[in-house]
């Protein structure tokens, strides 16, 4: 409609401006008068002028404005249930997933306390068992030792001493069996006997300085690099526990800030469509370690009254009596 009337205005000003052209070429510049008033009464009249169309006091405002178009229709209201109920439903939503968040932010604290009360056991039993293999490490350098060299040398001794006696014995066997004149084949035996006994007894002897010589190079200090090893794994065993409780620290740590900024966050939503609503629920929360003190105290007020009521049924048995 507005490029229709553009376009009529815009043709009724060029037949204006025709026409003006034309009178223009009629009225010549001498003064002359004009043609068509010295026209000859011939009996044929001249033709009509082309006349302008009128203009109008007031153009259309898209005439005015060269054409631009006009300002857009105004829109219909919104509807102000449909807002209300999308309002509260959003609310209900953040209202939902604040509730969700605490009790995430409450999980994630009780985890950390839980998993400090689990480690602290198992750093002090670590501790417990690295001072324990330093005390066994101390007691085998100071004490045990030293103490099984000396065993081992006095046992060797006994031996060694006892091979003389043995062999001290045999010769005054020899002696008295060559004065004396008694049967051959009892000194025999008795001879005999006695060397056998030497013989073992060195053979013994021989063993034993083997043995002692081994428990010197290698038992005992294969031993002693044994609970040195034992200590240096506790120590290890002791300092990742450690690192494991720090690592583990900060991982709950940082749960417990997520959880704590999604709450934040959640309450910031809520409070941009309705302070109030914050308000209660942050009141409710109030109430409810109350509440769980109440449900705690139940099961014992229960007690107490089937406890005061026992005494009440068994009396009338006890009158009858």
């Amino acid at each position: 409609m507005l490029k229709r009337c553009a376009w009529l205005m815009s043709a009724a000003v060029a037949i204006a401006l025709a026409g003006c052209a034309t009178d223009g070429k009629q009225a010549p510049a001498t003064g002359e008068p004009n043609s068509a008033a010295k026209a000859p009464a011939t009996g044929t009249s001249p033709a009509p002028a082309a006349t302008a169309p009128p203009a109008t006091a007031n153009p259309p405002a898209a005439a005015q404005s060269g054409g631009a178009a006009a300002p857009p229709a105004a829109t219909p209201p919104k509807d102000e249930a449909k807002e209300a109920k999308e309002k509260e439903r959003k609310l209900a939503d953040l209202l939902h997933k604040l509730a969700v968040g605490k009790q995430r932010l409450r999980k994630a604290r009780l985890s950390v306390e839980q998993y400090e009360e689990e480690h602290k056991s198992t750093l002090t039993r670590l501790n417990a068992e690295l001072a324990l293999a330093k005390k066994r490490l101390e007691d085998f350098e100071q004490n045990t030792l030293q103490s099984r060299i000396d065993r081992g040398t006095l046992g060797l001794q006994w031996a060694e001493d006892g091979i003389k006696e043995q062999e001290e014995e045999l010769s005054q066997l020899e002696i008295t069996y060559k004065a004396d004149e008694i049967a051959k084949e009892t000194k025999e035996i008795v001879l005999e006997r006695a060397r056998r006994r030497l013989e073992r007894s060195r053979r013994d002897v021989v063993l034993q300085k083997k043995d002692f010589n081994t428990l010197k190079t290698e038992t005992l200090p294969r031993e002693k690099e044994e609970l040195k090893l034992a200590v240096e794994n506790k120590e290890r065993e002791l300092a990742a526990a450690q690192r494991g409780v720090l690592l583990a620290r900060i991982d709950r740590r940082m749960e417990i800030m997520n959880a704590e900024q999604e709450v934040t966050k959640t309450e910031q939503e809520i409070t941009d469509i309705d302070p109030e609503a914050l308000k209660k629920a942050q009141a409710e929360d109030k109430e409810e370690p109350k509440k769980d003190e109440a449900k705690k105290e139940e099961p014992k007020k229960d007690a107490a009254k089937t406890d005061a009521a026992k005494p009440a049924e068994q009396k009338p048995a006890t009158e009858k009596k």
